[in-house]
């Protein structure tokens, strides 16, 4: 067709400035010949985080960006209490090491774009302000000199609740309720436990797109208590966003032997081993009013439990 296509190939060795192209022909003893010019720019590399860049210890954060340089993104992380020359995103306490293997790599889209999906959740992390890197090659920190890279600043928030009760006190027959805020978007809500002399209360509410909740104990309810001091213990799940303590029924049924069985018998846990009664809440042997509440929280204090309270 008297065409032909000639391929210019650059790599990262070659030098960003521009190049003159020359065609020539010599036919009948002249020369014909004609010349472009091509300008090689240095690649680029972008990243930046979905939403307001204010995320709660254990919500997934949506990384995007980039890569002009490269057929692969590296990014690390540095902040609080972590390796100066940054850590890797899954373990950010764990030092970037290439040649440990201890990096994260991300592949780039034939358009340039990448994307990585960033779980917070398990992470050793304080809250505070953190800098995720993202890099054309794979260096730390101190090597990106030599390097495209992008940079974003976001902010890690750990999770709470607060909660108050509409009222101090209640008369027999009226309705009560228990207000409060759970930062950190937990999928499942909040655990509401009201504990008192002979009587428990348990129920899980969920939370509103602000924080906000509310769970209701009707008159209903508060018709069939008895007079005296109930305590209030709101539990959220945190990072893991799961209930690690939570009660436990009897296993049996009712029958004309007049056996009782328990819908809140005991209260278990994940320690010593998943599943473990840590005391019993309501029948022979059970903890009453304050030193259910008590014992509740500390379950709750334990550390190899993650959920947060307010009592």
């Amino acid at each position: 067709s008297g065409t032909r296509t000639i391929g210019f190939l650059t790599d990262a060795n070659t030098d960003d400035k521009k190049y003159t192209i020359r065609v020539e022909n010599y036919f009948g003893g002249q020369y014909k010949s004609d010349e472009v010019d091509v300008k090689v720019e240095k690649g680029t590399v972008t990243v930046v985080a979905a939403g307001d860049q204010s995320y709660f210890l254990g919500q997934e954060v949506k990384l995007s960006g980039t890569n002009s340089e490269t057929d692969y993104v590296y990014l690390f992380i540095t902040g609080p209490n972590l390796p100066n020359d940054g850590g890797i995103l899954t373990d950010p306490r764990t030092k970037v090491d290439v040649a440990k293997g201890q990096y994260t790599e991300v592949d780039v889209n034939d358009d340039n774009t990448w994307e990585k999906t960033w779980q917070t959740s398990g992470l050793n992390i304080d809250a505070g302000t953190y800098t995720v890197y993202a890099s054309a090659n794979n260096v730390d920190k101190s090597g990106l000199s030599d390097t495209q890279y992008g940079t974003v600043s976001i902010i890690i928030r750990k999770p709470f609740v607060t909660a108050q009760t509409s009222q101090s006190t209640v008369a027999q027959g009226d309705d009560m309720y228990v207000r409060g805020v759970a930062e950190g978007d937990p999928s499942q809500g909040v655990a509401i436990w009201i504990m008192g002399k002979n009587k428990v209360l348990y129920n899980t509410e969920s939370v509103n797109d602000d924080g906000t909740f509310e769970y209701e104990i009707d008159g209903g309810v508060t018709s069939g208590l008895s007079s005296g001091q109930y305590f209030v213990v709101v539990q959220h799940p945190m990072y893991n966003d799961k209930l690690d303590v939570e009660p436990q029924e009897e296993g049996c049924n009712d029958n004309d032997d007049g056996t009782t069985c328990y819908l809140y018998r005991y209260v278990i846990g994940p320690y010593p081993n998943p599943g473990s009664r840590l005391f019993t809440l309501e029948g022979q042997g059970s903890l009453q009013g304050s030193d259910a509440a008590n014992a509740l929280t500390v379950a709750l204090d334990n550390s190899m439990v993650d959920d947060t309270y307010t009592k």
